[in-house]
């Protein structure tokens, strides 16, 4: 996170911590705990001139997305860390080591009704994405439906149905909008959708022993996202979502 902050100053590109990693900076000043990675967002202009330059970042990473690897699975950009190993059930074929995320934000039309199936239309090929996936539910019927699924989209690759989410993501990139939206993320399109000014002009927070850049509006953010922030959740729900482990 260090070297990919002193990056985007020294290329004049704006980020902002989003997501649990804006929650960990101003609940716990750091990381969460029980969090196990890192979610920064960049505005579509700055996302694309970070992918433009993505080739000067350091070596000791591996940046990924739909357009440089076939076998990206997600619809934003990764930066890996080699030498670490994320235990998961999908096959050798992904990338399993610890990754940063890198979110684009894009623009949500000004009306409702367009708004409305723009939503619908992403969630339409995230649900094809979860499909052609390895998740698996404890509902048998639902695992059966999903084999089934998948079968009729193992000719379509990852990538194929990503490059058409992210021409969905960028419909309105043109227009003047009044909010912006985080469409890759797991959160919804409506509670992702937020004024453009709570983003706004990137202000620093501490982050354990850095300081990292925010939306200017960190609480307006982290009170539509999350609600009660400041609550701790659960002590069962405390934990990692993942093994990671470093590997020789």
């Amino acid at each position: 996170m260090s070297e990919f902050h002193n990056f985007c100053i020294t290329h004049n590109i704006k980020y902002y911590m989003i997501g649990g990693t804006l929650l960990g900076a101003v609940r716990h000043k750091g990381f969460i705990p029980w969090d196990d990675d890192i979610d920064v967002g960049m505005l579509r202009q700055d996302y694309e001139k970070f992918l433009a330059l993505s080739s000067k970042f350091s070596k000791n990473y591996i940046i990924s997305n739909y357009k440089t690897n076939k076998h990206a699975n997600f619809p934003l950009t990764r930066i890996y860390v080699p030498g670490t190993y994320i235990k998961t059930n999908e096959p050798k074929k992904f990338n399993h080591a610890l990754f940063l995320d890198v979110f684009p934000i894009d623009n949500v039309p000004n009306s409702y009704s367009l708004a409305k199936k723009h939503a619908n239309k992403i969630r339409f090929y995230k649900k094809l994405l979860h499909y052609k996936g390895y998740i698996q539910s404890k509902n048998k019927i639902k695992n059966s439906f999903r084999k089934i699924v998948r079968v009729f989209l193992a000719p379509i690759r990852y990538n194929c149905i990503i490059a058409k989410m992210d021409r969905i993501f960028q419909m309105f990139a043109n227009e003047d909008t009044a909010c912006v939206c985080s469409m890759a993320s797991q959160y919804s399109y409506e509670k992702q959708t937020m004024k453009r000014e709570i983003y706004g002009e990137p202000i620093l927070l501490p982050f354990d022993n850095y300081y990292f850049y925010a939306p200017q509006e960190p609480i307006k953010y982290l009170t539509q996202l999350y609600g009660e922030y400041q609550k701790l959740p659960s002590i069962e729900k405390r934990r990692p979502t993942q093994d990671v482990y470093l590997v020789d």
